[in-house]
């Protein structure tokens, strides 16, 4: 974990990456397929590429590219992608 800045190189919408700092953990990923995760910490994702569908706790989010969403504290997540997204995730510790 830096104590400072740190400047990640990721030749930004192409190229996946993650770093961590103290209270946050980014990553930028290609994801396809369907996945599931169980309640988590806070997070905000934004779909660049693709098109993603979320469900969290009890409702569906159908995100193209260029929308983003605001997932709560403590909710499971289910991801579902046709084909392959491009999506930036910025999560609390």
């Amino acid at each position: 974990m830096p104590d400072g800045c740190q400047v990640s190189q990721t030749g930004f919408a192409r190229q996946p990456f993650h770093t961590e700092g103290r209270d946050l953990i980014v990553d930028m990923v290609r994801m396809a397929g369907e996945s599931r995760e169980p309640a988590g910490p806070e997070e905000v994702v934004a779909v660049l590429e693709g098109t993603a569908r979320i469900d969290c706790g009890d409702e569906s989010f159908q995100l193209p590219a260029g929308s983003g969403l605001l997932i709560a504290a403590g909710l499971p997540r289910r991801w579902d992608i046709e084909g392959e997204a491009l999506v930036y995730r910025v999560r609390t510790r």
